[in-house]
């Protein structure tokens, strides 16, 4: 024998989504009003159109290298530790501090 399925109304679905004026909401209600917490970029904002030209998968190799680059490294310290296919973007981003 097949189980009934449970018919879900609007005002089911409303309640779970909102609360009344004047109570403390749910889980969803208060992820929605919290405000989120944004931290400061560790590089310079001109970092992110060198980290578009590469894998996301590298950020922080790229976010590691960048700093060093910022600090007065060099180029070539600045590489060590990062993969082959995202050397570019390092080399191009030193080129562009004039490291």
């Amino acid at each position: 024998m097949a189980k009934k399925k449970k018919s879900w109304s609007s005002e089911d679905i409303d309640s779970k989504m909102a609360s009344p004026e004047g109570t403390e909401g749910g889980a969803l209600e208060k992820a929605v009003n919290t405000p989120v917490k944004k931290s400061a970029p560790a590089v310079k904002p001109n970092a992110a159109k060198f980290m578009n030209q590469v894998s996301k998968k590298w950020a922080p190799q790229l976010m590691e290298a960048f700093a060093k680059l910022e600090g007065g490294a060099s180029i070539a310290d600045a590489i060590k530790g990062v993969p082959a296919d995202a050397r570019s973007a390092v080399k191009a981003y030193g080129r562009s501090l004039g490291a």
